[in-house]
């Protein structure tokens, strides 16, 4: 029945209960993140890419990993990538202290957030197309004045009136589709994977994420860091409605991954879809000569990803 997806987005489920949980969490997952009409409709999209991509597909800025015959950009330099996650914020203090261990890269949704902490940031990757959501929020005329030492990598899709008040240090990538015949392109729900793969794309061989939990505090039900500036959701673990599948969203009804650290942890079904995607990328991406760390404590699990508890890293042997 999952043939033919956008025609039947609206299917009606009935179950008995009986060993079936799996399956409909999956199912679910999967018509109310990857095929809800609501979610980036596709007139919507056909507008953005229209409007936005046509103005910068022949910009000598607009990076072509197809020309990028062995990309040593990083070397064996370690790389700490930063979301908005849960663990990005109860761990501010460490990586104020550890920063010269690493190149810092991290999302629009975090950034201020570490500059303000006096931690130095090499790179910011932002994903979103909406110019009013993303100038209130992330990129305020104040705030991209602290993006002066940064490099900004910004997709296809972002409005120009941003780009233009980005420094001058910036670059274009693909989303949603390729434009340049050989360029690659992964699927991608949120700009948490899509920094990744382009990490790796770039050939980091020592990455480490932070912040990337792709799943809830699970000890208060937040979604994102408290002083991330991200669209946040926030669960009650005691309201039993949220465990309900006859009502289940993007950002309602829960459901348990295998954690990165715990053995389970909530998630929603946003979220879930990030995981698979990410997944996808590591799986075509990784190779045998790259190592990849989570650092995340709310986190989920990743495949091909080691879990790493800050306190175990030998940073002695870390340096850039």
């Amino acid at each position: 029945c999952l043939h033919y997806l956008f025609s039947n987005y609206l299917i009606k489920l009935s179950s008995t209960n009986l060993n079936v949980k799996y399956f409909i969490d999956t199912f679910l997952t999967t018509l109310v993140v990857d095929y809800k009409p609501t979610t980036f409709d596709y007139n919507r999209m056909l507008y953005t890419l229209m409007r936005n991509v046509s103005e910068k597909v022949n910009s000598e800025y607009f990076l072509q990993f197809d020309e990028i015959k062995n990309p040593e950009f990083f070397k064996n330099l370690p790389v700490l990538y930063i979301a908005a996650g849960p663990s990005f914020q109860e761990n501010i203090e460490w990586i104020r202290k550890n920063q010269n261990k690493f190149i810092i890269v991290t999302v629009g949704a975090a950034y201020k957030t570490l500059i303000n902490s006096k931690i130095r940031v090499d790179i910011v990757i932002t994903l979103d197309a909406s110019y009013k959501v993303l100038k209130e929020k992330q990129f305020s005329d104040s705030d991209v004045k602290l993006l002066k030492d940064s490099i900004v990598l910004y997709s296809s899709m972002t409005d120009k009136r941003l780009v233009k008040s980005f420094p001058k240090n910036k670059f274009v990538f693909d989303v949603v589709d390729s434009y340049h015949t050989q360029n690659k392109m992964l699927s991608a729900s949120s700009v948490g994977e899509k920094g990744v793969e382009l990490l790796l794309s770039f050939g980091v061989k020592k990455l480490y994420l932070l912040g990337l939990d792709l799943a809830l505090n699970q000890e208060t039900g937040d979604s994102h860091g408290k002083m991330s500036n991200s669209s946040k959701v926030k669960f009650d673990f005691e309201d039993q409605t949220i465990y309900d599948r006859s009502i289940f969203g993007l950002n309602t009804g829960l459901i348990k991954v295998k954690g990165n650290f715990l053995e389970e942890v909530f998630t929603t079904s946003l979220f879930k879809s990030s995981i698979e995607c990410l997944n996808d990328v590591i799986k075509i991406l990784k190779t045998d000569n790259v190592d990849i760390f989570n650092l995340s404590n709310h986190g989920a699990l990743f495949d091909g990803v080691k879990p790493l508890s800050i306190d175990k890293i030998k940073l002695e042997d870390l340096s850039i």
